[in-house]
């Protein structure tokens, strides 16, 4: 299923949400709630934290994202509560981490409240004392939690946090929550359009950008099978500053901005870049996906303070509606090297003309219907055979 509301930056976590622990979040009683308990640790320690789910209203499928610093928190251990029947969690404990549990053959949803799942964190030995979010996030659009009707669940969901604690003792009076939680930035989402094309003909694919948090530089690999697809022309989209697009259209290609000596970060959204491709004539039909990719970790997306920038990613592609017609091959006539569907005396003229190096006026494609024997070149030969 695809996400369009998940992944938030973790390297910003602890500087945007610092006091996220603490805040008193208000739920109606009869409110369906998926819930990340508080856990605290010194630096170096590991700490257990429990994923519970409450006033279940029945499903029979959910799919969760769960995010961290990864900086500071390692994943170590993911065990499940047993309570959401079959799950599929993500093998690599990495970030995001996506907590799985699909149910497709049941006939009545599974309704049970409890901890659905239990991970376990180490805590970086360098970790600076305070408060590390560890927030949820799924896709109610996209039917990341359905009921046995194949309807879509909606949960509300509170986050929680490891707290770092330094070497001093831990203050014993609770920090005062405020009024309201802090409104959580939404992702920015880079898309690939999809197109219908023919084979034999072109595409012109859109690259865009929406909820632009603010970046000075972004390099994307654009992916596609260059046996269907053989990329022409790009056209940059101008809203994005200096770019530096890989010089040859080959796959994958590499889309590139930078802007190290901005002040201030771009913020513009649209189209960022315009790609044309070219439909291979034997495309058989089908889908071809376009797909995007880079490296978050090794800075790929920036700003001008030189953070990382996280986005979504949603790909594309180009649909192959009608194979190219086939032209029907012209029916040749052995021996007839003048192409006129006969085989006449004209024809052994033609040959010896052709072979004594003389004017024919006829196409030479034309004239070598009249290599009777196969040899590949005009004799005499073929014209006695004739």
């Amino acid at each position: 299923m695809n996400k369009l509301f998940k992944r938030f930056l973790p390297f910003l976590f602890s500087l945007l949400l610092a006091a996220s622990c603490f805040v008193v979040s208000v739920t109606a009683t009869d409110e369906a709630v998926i819930a990340v308990e508080d856990a605290v640790a010194k630096a170096g320690d590991t700490a257990e934290i429990a994923i519970t789910v409450n006033n279940n209203p029945g499903i029979a499928g959910m799919t969760l994202d769960v995010l961290f610093d990864s900086s500071v928190l390692t994943l170590t251990a993911v065990q499940d509560g047993g309570i959401l029947g079959t799950n599929t969690h993500k093998p690599e404990l990495t970030f995001p981490y996506t907590l799985s549990w699909s149910n497709d053959t049941v006939t009545e949803n599974l309704t049970a409240n409890g901890t659905i799942a239990t991970l376990r964190f180490t805590v970086n030995e360098n970790a600076a004392a305070g408060d590390y979010p560890v927030k949820l996030s799924y896709d109610f659009e996209n039917y990341d939690i359905y009921n046995v009707d194949v309807e879509p669940v909606l949960f509300k969901t509170v986050n929680g946090c490891v707290t770092v604690q330094g070497s001093e003792e831990p203050t014993k009076e609770p920090t005062a929550a405020p009024t309201e939680p802090a409104a959580e930035p939404a992702a920015g989402t880079i898309s690939v359009q999809h197109a219908a094309a023919d084979a034999g003909k072109t595409a012109e694919i859109a690259v865009s950008v929406d909820n632009n948090p603010g970046i000075a530089g972004m390099t994307l690999d654009v992916l596609f099978d260059s046996s269907i697809l053989t990329l022409t022309s790009v056209q940059d989209g101008g809203i994005l500053g200096v770019n530096t697009h890989k010089p040859e259209l080959t796959s994958p290609y590499t889309l590139s901005w930078s802007n190290d000596t901005a002040i201030e970060n771009y913020t513009a959204n649209g189209v960022i870049a315009t790609l044309v491709f070219s439909v291979n004539e034997d495309a058989a039909l089908g889908d071809y996906p376009i797909t995007l990719s880079y490296d978050y970790d090794n800075y790929d997306i920036y700003n001008v303070d030189e953070e990382p920038v996280f986005f979504n990613t949603v790909n594309g592609g180009v649909t192959v509606n009608n194979a190219a017609p086939t032209e029907p091959s012209e029916e040749r006539i052995l021996g007839d090297a003048d192409g006129d569907g006969d085989i006449t005396s004209v024809d052994v003229t033609c040959i010896q003309r052709a072979v004594a190096h003389l004017d024919t006026g006829i196409d030479e494609d034309v004239l070598m219907n009249a290599d009777v024997d196969g040899s590949g070149s005009l004799e005499i030969t073929d014209a006695t055979y004739i």
